[in-house]
């Protein structure tokens, strides 16, 4: 009789820690692709060796994929220089991904905390996505792709604490070398750019005419564009906002649900809606919008790309000039002790360093002679040290026929060596030609 009931208590004790065993291994939940995009993705990595099976045509694309096999993926997908500049105290030399993590740790495309990379752990789906994105930053001409490209819209940010399959690490590689997932060539591109020193991009209901204008046939046009419903970005790039002020504590912001007219007086128009990039977030993302008729007809999807450039968190607000194209700007030492003194408590220039413009938007010079001839030996150089006295004979000369918008960004020092980053935002305007 004892031995029944121990019996019966052992085996209640082994099913219970099944079961806890069991929930505490689903945690990370399995998030695989959809079956109708596997065959490109598995044809993809199988053709292009990126996958290796057991040789009898099982590829296993269920199963979850360590970190140390995504790196020897990624090595292969991304065709890297094998380089070996030291590895992770937690890889082996006998370990097959050996030279892979020591190439891409090497590329900066494997960081694990600095000393460890734990290889044997499953990768999560975000962990994927950041080691993908880092590999397309740092591609060479062995392969093709677009070094813009943003993987991470394709993903639910709610899935990435899950672990990654084999299948939706092939999905992810496939998008990233085929542009597979992109809005159609033919849906209308609106481009936006949030530059060094700008704080937000606002949109513009012109650019959503011209779109409709492009995509709808002259015999529909009749029906007229009348709002738009925007997809939202991850918190992690940014937020949309609603009418927003810079100086309130709190903006609103913009819903999946809500409506933006074009023109339609008492609601809320697209001329009111900014983006604002995450702090920290310095590349493009993709903002997917539909556009409806005044019936509620859906008319086609449209697709905002904006490029959120640098960094934009300096220490002195921005300095900023105008001028006509192939002209030349001189600058103010007064506009300098301006910024200067607004953002520090009685302190001193000492001297201030130019980070010099890109050729294609124009060349700083300094001591000019009085005929305005620029010599190159009159070039502002990278390691120029200018006293507040001598900015005032620093001129930018725009590169021929550029227009737009050239930033210069600088650091002043005072005397106590402390640094101030600021910038300067000269506006280039094309001249209106008179027939």
């Amino acid at each position: 009789m004892k031995s029944k009931k121990l019996f019966k208590i052992i085996s209640l004790v082994v099913a219970l820690c099944m079961v806890f065993s069991l929930t505490a291994f689903a945690a990370p939940k399995n998030y695989d692709s959809e079956d109708e995009e596997d065959d490109d993705a598995k044809e993809f990595v199988i053709k292009n060796g990126i996958f290796k099976g057991d040789g009898n045509g099982e590829y296993f694309w269920k199963e979850y994929v360590k970190r140390g096999d995504l790196t020897l993926m990624i090595v292969r997908a991304f065709h890297l220089n094998m380089i070996n500049k030291g590895n992770f105290e937690d890889v082996d030399k006998k370990d097959y991904y050996f030279d892979a993590i020591a190439t891409a740790k090497a590329h900066g495309i494997a960081k694990g905390d600095g000393k460890h990379f734990n290889p044997k752990k499953y990768v999560t789906i975000g962990e994927a996505i950041l080691i993908i994105e880092r590999s397309i930053k740092v591609a060479n001409s062995n392969v093709v792709v677009d070094r813009d490209f943003d993987l991470d819209k394709f993903y639910n940010e709610k899935n990435y604490n899950n672990y990654a399959t084999r299948g939706l690490i092939a999905e992810m590689l496939e998008k990233v070398f085929s542009g597979n997932g992109s809005v159609e060539e033919d849906t209308g591109l609106i481009e936006y750019e949030v530059g060094i020193g700008d704080e937000l991009v606002t949109f513009n209901d012109a650019d959503f005419k011209k779109v409709f204008n492009d995509l709808v046939d002259d015999e529909d046009k009749d029906e007229k564009l009348s709002y738009v419903k925007f997809s939202l970005p991850t918190a992690s790039k940014g937020t949309l906002y609603y009418d927003y002020d810079t100086d309130a504590k709190t903006n609103e912001e913009v819903e999946a649900s809500d409506k933006y007219y074009v023109n339609k007086s008492g609601e809320r128009l697209i001329d009111d809606v900014s983006f604002v990039p995450e702090e920290g977030f310095n590349k493009a993302l993709e903002i997917e919008y539909t556009a409806y008729n005044s019936s509620g007809d859906d008319l086609y999807d449209g697709l905002i790309k904006i490029t959120v450039s640098g960094n934009r968190n300096f220490d002195l607000e921005a300095i900023n000039y105008n001028m006509a194209e192939n002209k030349t700007k001189t600058f103010n030492d007064r506009d300098f002790l301006n910024v200067f003194n607004k953002a520090t408590d009685n302190e001193e220039i000492d001297f201030i360093e130019f980070k010099l413009p890109e050729a294609a938007m124009g060349i700083l010079y300094y001591n000019v002679d009085s005929n305005k001839v620029f010599d190159n030996d009159e070039k502002v150089a990278s390691d120029n040290e200018f006293e507040l006295s001598e900015i005032d004979e620093i001129i930018f000369v725009p590169a021929k026929n550029f227009t737009g918008n050239a930033v210069i960004e600088y650091t002043a020092v005072d005397k106590g060596d402390d640094e101030y980053t600021g910038i300067v935002k000269i506006k280039v305007a094309e001249i209106a030609v008179t027939e």
